[in-house]
């Protein structure tokens, strides 16, 4: 009887751990970054940027890294698009207007060439 009532024991402790580790797996595949939380937040330039250099920016009390397509002045007011990974925003100047959902697209991800035939 007690060898039936360990095995029981077993069986429950190991189906148990099985369930959270599910759990965990599922909770943690769907974490937003805090990067792409800041999608559409507003904050300045800490010093100028250009297309191909990044430069800091100050969004509330958190200093980002950031890279843009655009001439960003030093203190000039910016616009968070996207994030281009954990560490470093894509930003527009907080001033621009885009046009439609498919203009802030090419800006994340400009489309490829294909080679002249």
């Amino acid at each position: 009887m007690r060898v039936l009532a360990l095995a029981v024991s077993v069986f429950c402790v190991l189906l148990a751990l099985f369930v959270f580790l599910r759990k965990a797996r599922t909770v943690l595949g769907r974490r937003t970054s805090h990067a792409e939380k800041m999608v559409g937040a507003v904050g300045f330039a800490l010093q100028p940027i250009t297309p191909g250099k990044k430069g800091d920016i100050r969004i509330r009390e958190f200093v980002w890294l950031a890279s843009s397509d655009f001439t960003i002045s030093k203190g000039e007011p910016v616009r968070v698009l996207g994030a281009l990974d954990e560490k470093c925003l894509a930003i527009v100047p907080a001033g621009l207007q885009i046009g439609d959902e498919n203009e802030e697209k090419t800006l994340l991800n400009p489309p490829r060439r294909s080679a002249p035939r």
